[in-house]
């Protein structure tokens, strides 16, 4: 799974919202793992990468992400109002 935020809110509902989903689906087998990229706080990074399988890419150039895109079958998005 992809989650892809310019910057990933660190407020505990979207941080609980990831969690839940990634634990969820990769305690199931249904995920290998959840890659985030985007800016991250210190409270979000400490909070996410004590997550199995919730691998914090951050802040990356655009083609890491298109790329990253191609390897992954399932986007979540946390956006409340997405574009």
């Amino acid at each position: 799974m992809i989650c892809v935020e310019g910057n990933l809110p660190d407020d505990d509902v979207t941080l609980r919202t990831l969690i839940e989903v990634h634990t969820g689906l990769y305690d199931r087998e249904l995920i290998h793992n959840t890659l985030v990229f985007g800016g991250l706080s210190s409270k979000a990074e400490k909070v996410l990468s004590s997550i199995e399988g919730l691998e914090i890419k951050g802040t990356v150039p655009r083609k890491k992400i298109i790329e990253a895109y191609g390897q992954s079958s399932l986007y979540l998005s946390l956006e409340i109002l997405p574009p």
